[in-house]
Formats: C-alpha cells, sequence, structure tokens
C-alpha cells in the first residue's frame, strides 16, 4: 500500500501485526519493517528455532538498523484455536492479522472469533483492522471467506490467485480483508 511509510522512524505510527499458523514465519518476517510489533505463532514448538534464525537474519538486511528487541518480534509456540481463546489480548490489539491456514482452512474458533472481535471492536475501534488471507485449500477458503462476508463485519479488499507449483491444480489465493467501519446487516 502506498499509505504505508517503510522509512519511518517512529514505529508508534506503524500497525502492530499477528500470525496465526504462521509456521516459521515466513510471511509476516518479510512485513517487519511495516510494523511496530509482530507476534507470530505456530501449533509446532520446533518452528520457533527456524523463526529465531530467520528473525536474525532479516534484520541484518534491514535498512531499519533495529533488534528483534526494537522491532518488539516474538514466536508463541500455540495453535490459532489456542491464540484466539487463551490470548484474546493479543488478537484486540493487532491491527493487522495474517492467517495462512492449512488446506482444511481456519479452524471454526478462529473465524467465529475474527466476527465476535470485530462486531465487539466497532465500539471500541480495537482489533484487527485488516485480515491477509493465503490459502493453499480453495475449497476452505470460499467457507471462510462466506463467513466473513456473512457477518457483515468483514469486506473483501483485494483477492488473487498463483499457480506456485506449475503443472499441478493447486491454486494459492491472497486475500485481504477490510474490517467494516459499522455493521451493515
Amino acid at each position: 500500500d502506498s499509505n504505508i511509510k517503510t522509512e519511518n522512524n517512529d514505529d508508534s505510527l506503524l500497525p502492530s501485526c499477528l500470525e496465526l499458523y504462521g509456521g516459521v514465519g515466513t510471511i509476516g518476517l518479510n512485513l517487519h519493517d511495516l510494523t511496530s510489533t509482530l507476534i507470530c505463532s505456530d501449533e509446532n514448538p520446533h518452528n520457533r528455532s527456524c523463526f529465531e534464525k530467520s528473525v536474525t537474519h532479516l534484520l541484518k538486511l534491514s535498512t531499519t538498523n533495529k533488534t528483534s528487541d526494537d522491532k518488539n518480534i516474538s514466536y508463541i509456540p500455540k495453535n490459532a484455536t489456542d491464540m484466539v481463546r487463551k490470548e484474546k489480548n493479543l488478537l484486540n490489539r493487532a491491527e493487522i492479522l495474517i492467517v495462512d491456514p492449512p488446506r482444511k482452512g481456519l479452524d471454526q474458533a478462529v473465524t467465529d472469533s475474527l466476527i465476535t472481535t470485530a462486531s465487539s471492536s466497532l465500539q471500541r475501534n480495537d482489533g484487527p483492522k485488516l485480515l491477509i488471507y493465503v490459502s493453499c485449500g480453495f475449497d476452505a477458503f470460499q467457507k471462510d471467506c462466506g463467513q466473513l462476508l456473512n457477518s457483515g463485519l468483514w469486506k473483501l479488499a483485494h483477492a488473487e490467485g498463483h499457480i506456485l507449483f506449475p503443472g499441478s491444480d493447486a491454486i494459492e489465493t491472497l486475500a485481504i480483508f477490510a474490517r467494516n467501519q459499522c455493521n451493515t446487516e
């Protein structure tokens, strides 16, 4: 987005980001220069080591000359359902939520939380305002997309498909949802 400053010395102006189903942080870490804080989570506790190595490497390449402490980059070894149920404060503080679920799509608890958090956040103006959804399972994406749109709380701002594996019929979908500012029921 051309409205996001990449050479901003005041990180307080940048959005906070939470990544669920984050694996080793490949997606979130590539956005670290555009965020004030980045919290990645995944259910595989062994991903933490790879995540931390990636943080060290990316910060060496970063133009901001900041450390992981300066950037508030962290990893939580929890599955997405536990994150939205037990770490709800992190979801409420995140302005951007990144999800890259398995082929089955979002856990129902995550979808429910996105709808509930968006609904209760209308008055408080907290919780994710932007949802970046990377999908490797189009049928599941359609289901999740339908639930988000039917809630009246989210709108699909952008979507595109990518064939990452030529010769296969696997399509990766990148979708960006924006939270509606008011309930449009």
